[in-house]
């Protein structure tokens, strides 16, 4: 039974590889759902063998490149290594002005916008200095009419109390005028 397993397994696994899946990403997901079922142990255990046969048919196949090749691949890989370097410390420095002038650009502008803020806080100080000369003139004005207005309520107080008093002597004069 065990042999059998083995045997679907691996290929449930040589399928994947062969629909385009790499051998080291065959999860045994794939493995369980490609067999419709089965032990995740067994399917685990007969997975890693599988990916141990795949690693090691690999590593004897790269070990048998030609020396005049891998001499080729280092002198192209030395070479296209340099250009990409070339390649990239240009975009990077193409970059980094870039940046440095969208820098001077915004540094500009905001110096202007400064200046501007400044004469408007200028303007505003001014202003404000206007404003409060107002104030204290209206300040002086509202306690010289708060003065009169207490003068006017003594006076309204007086004019009160002499009325409650004539009241009070016509109420008096009516009952006696009634009396007689």
């Amino acid at each position: 039974m065990s042999e059998k397993m083995r045997e679907k397994i691996f290929k449930a696994a040589d399928s994947l590889l062969s629909r385009g899946h790499e051998p080291m990403k065959i999860t045994q997901k794939m493995v369980r759902e490609a067999l419709g079922g089965g032990s995740q142990t067994d399917i685990s255990r007969y997975l890693r063998e599988w990916k141990a046969i795949k690693q090691d048919i690999l590593l004897k196949n790269v070990s048998k490149i030609p020396e005049e090749f891998d001499s080729l691949m280092k002198t192209f890989t030395g070479s296209l290594w340099r250009s990409l370097e070339t390649y990239f410390i240009d975009r990077a420095n193409q970059h980094i002005t870039s940046e440095l002038e969208n820098q001077v650009k915004t540094t500009e502008s905001a110096i202007d916008e400064l200046q501007g803020a400044k004469e408007k806080i200028l303007t505003l100080v001014t202003e404000n200095a206007q404003l409060k000369k107002q104030l204290e003139d209206v300040q002086r004005e509202l306690k010289a009419s708060q003065s009169e207005t207490k003068k006017h309520l003594i006076e309204l107080s007086k004019v009160r109390n002499e009325n409650i008093t004539l009241e009070i002597i016509t109420q008096k004069l009516d009952e006696l005028s009634k009396r007689k």
